[in-house]
């Protein structure tokens, strides 16, 4: 099943680049020669494709940094109940954001690792055996210490804001 497994995705490879899939006419070093040089490309694409991706990641959160700026900035006393809670929601989707771009990069690179068995140099594979070995935190977890920090940030200044609010309710009630 692997040999047969492999041949279709060379001959795959080779209608992709615009081959002709004849076994009297292509010589195995031919097919050898240009499975690498596919994959090769394929493998270039992926590794882009996952730095684009940590690239927005970025963005998405310098984004949040800056919403969180203007909310925490406003002076709208008489809709600051309401901006606290924006900000709540907002810091929630943010996290959500963060789980979602760890997703995606996870998929990508076990997609990379994957080819990497393929290449006579293993990168990605090399790197992540050694980030593995040393006592580190992922960066993802540490990210999301951030909009979580806020979301307690909003809550306490909701508290601060209606203390006296629910003081008087507490006191109302008993």
């Amino acid at each position: 099943v692997n040999r047969l497994s492999r041949f279709l995705i060379t001959a795959l490879i080779m209608m992709m680049a615009g081959m002709s899939v004849n076994a009297q006419t292509v010589t195995s070093a031919e097919v050898k020669s240009q499975i690498a040089s596919q994959l090769e490309e394929i493998y270039k694409m992926f590794v882009d494709s996952a730095s684009k991706v940590s690239e927005a990641r970025s963005k998405v959160n310098a984004f949040f940094v800056a919403l969180n700026g203007l909310i925490i900035g406003s002076n709208a006393m008489e809709m600051i109940a309401a901006l606290f809670v924006f900000g709540i929601v907002c810091n929630v989707l943010w996290v959500q954001s963060i789980k979602s771009y760890k997703c995606l990069n996870d998929a990508k690179f076990k997609v990379i690792l994957g080819m990497e068995k393929e290449m006579p140099f293993q990168c990605f594979t090399d790197e992540q055996q050694i980030c593995t070995g040393e006592k580190r935190k992922n960066f993802t977890a540490i990210e999301q210490y951030i909009p979580y920090a806020m979301i307690g940030m909003y809550v306490v200044m909701l508290f601060c804001k209606y203390w006296d609010w629910l003081v008087g309710v507490i006191c109302w009630c008993s």
